[in-house]
C-alpha cells in the first residue's frame, strides 16, 4: 500500500516485553502529537497494548504498523 503525501507511518517491532512497553509509549506520544484527545489516546494505547500482547503471545513476534 502506497503512502499518500504527508502520511506518517509508525512501525515498531514486537518480540519482547520491552517492545510492548515501547509500543505503548510511542503510540501514546504519536497519538497525542497528531491531535487525538486524551480519552482517545487512552483508547488507542489500550488497543495497541492488547494487540501487541496477542502478537507476542500467539505469534512470538511481529510488527505493529500504525498509519
Amino acid at each position: 500500500m502506497e503512502k499518500e503525501q504527508g502520511e506518517v507511518e509508525l512501525s515498531l517491532p514486537i518480540g519482547t516485553e520491552v517492545d510492548l512497553l515501547a509500543a505503548r509509549k510511542k503510540t501514546r506520544v504519536y497519538s497525542s502529537e497528531i491531535g487525538f484527545s486524551i480519552k482517545d489516546v487512552v483508547s488507542i494505547v489500550t488497543a495497541v497494548s492488547e494487540l501487541s500482547r496477542n502478537v507476542l503471545t500467539y505469534a512470538g513476534s511481529g510488527w505493529l504498523i500504525i498509519r
